[in-house]
């Protein structure tokens, strides 16, 4: 807010980012990983990936059938 010599509010000022674009494209990758989750998930083999920190990003359901892991329960390999 701006006031005058007085204390008086005379201005408002505020800022705005468009952010239609980078929300679309949060929507699109989101889209994409269940795309790649539905894949994964039906193939008959198991299938576990890791990053570089060596944490699960990737486990898929005949890998928790085979060897009764659950993802939240991987905190480190």
């Amino acid at each position: 807010m701006f006031r005058d010599a007085n204390g008086a509010i005379y201005g408002v000022c505020g800022i705005s980012t468009d952010i239609t674009d980078r929300k679309r494209a949060e929507e699109e990758v989101e889209a994409e990983r269940l795309r790649l989750q539905i894949l994964v998930d039906t193939l008959p083999v198991g299938i576990l990936v890791v990053d570089e920190s060596n944490q699960a990003v990737v486990l898929n359901k005949e890998h928790r059938r085979l060897t009764g892991m659950a993802m939240d329960s991987i905190d480190s390999l």
